[in-house]
């Protein structure tokens, strides 16, 4: 019990020390699904869950401020919000979007290309080719 106690002494003292004072705490109800993913991936990760929380939301919240520049995905977004998240008693976790997907193929081909190359020497020289390159075709949104 001892043991415990200084424990819990000690998280405090590190909450404390990390801890900002213009942070908010936030206090809403939230689908019980979504929790034990979000203790899942904390638990995965190896932090607590408010760093990740507090990512999770700044990501979110770039990309809704992202959809609000348009009416007509505002629009799509503020439905999706009403049917799917205030009307329904349980949410599922959504699939990654295409930026996420993007993201995840751009490190798996970079974490290829650096273990063909066997070098970071090697691994620059690939890469300064290949920008070279790309800048010469121009980007595809572009043509």
């Amino acid at each position: 019990m001892k043991l415990f106690r200084t424990v819990k002494r000690y998280k405090r003292k590190l909450e404390k020390r990390f801890s900002h004072k213009k942070r908010t705490q936030l206090n809403f109800a939230c689908d019980e699904k979504i929790v034990t993913g979000i203790k899942m991936l904390a638990k995965e990760l190896e932090v607590p869950m408010y760093p990740l929380l507090e990512h999770l939301l700044q990501l979110g919240a770039s990309e809704v401020l992202e959809i609000t520049k348009n009416d007509h995905l505002k629009e799509e977004l503020c439905r999706h919000l009403v049917q799917e998240h205030l009307l329904v008693p349980v949410t599922d976790i959504e699939p990654p979007s295409a930026n996420a997907i993007k993201a995840r193929k751009a490190v798996d081909f970079l974490d290829a290309v650096e273990e063909l190359a066997g070098d970071p020497k090697a691994l620059a020289e690939i890469m300064a080719k290949m920008m070279k390159e790309a800048t010469a075709i121009g980007h595809p949104n572009e043509l």
